[in-house]
């Protein structure tokens, strides 16, 4: 079945996906290599707190999906640039700090996945009291 980006993706992707699912876990286990590593959100965007970069752009072997992984750390509510989502949004959100939390289209959560809908529209999900880092495939 074809699930396209919102809050039923969303749902489905925490009850089969999420925290605790080998799937999930391996994918953050990889993020924070990553991270440490140097290739994942390695491009400031307003300095080391705020970083981004594509780990892929769309193609056959993505689905046409494009990849990109966000990195944000604050100590307070902070914000990312304002963006749009035309077709949809899947964000895995990958805590690299278990108190950090970001705020989806659903609300404040930790560790797990978001899905804003086609046609959405919101400032770089804000983060609060930690870091995480987030893979978004854009749709």
């Amino acid at each position: 079945m074809a699930r396209t980006p919102g809050k039923d993706l969303e749902a489905y992707l925490n009850t089969h996906y999420g925290p605790g699912n080998a799937i999930y876990e391996d994918l953050c286990s990889l993020t924070r290599q990553g991270l440490r590593e140097g290739w994942v959100a390695n491009i400031e965007i307003s300095d080391v707190n705020y970083r981004r970069s594509k780990v892929a752009l769309p193609k056959e072997e993505t689905r046409f999906f494009s990849i990109t992984t966000v990195y944000m750390n604050s100590q307070d509510v902070f914000s990312g640039q304002y963006h749009s989502h035309p077709y949809g949004e899947i964000n895995c959100v990958v805590q690299i700090d278990e108190t950090a939390e970001l705020k989806g289209m659903q609300g404040w959560q930790g560790a797990g996945w978001t899905s804003p809908g086609a046609g959405t529209h919101q400032w770089v999900a804000p983060c609060i009291d930690g870091s995480y880092d987030t893979i978004a495939n854009d749709v």
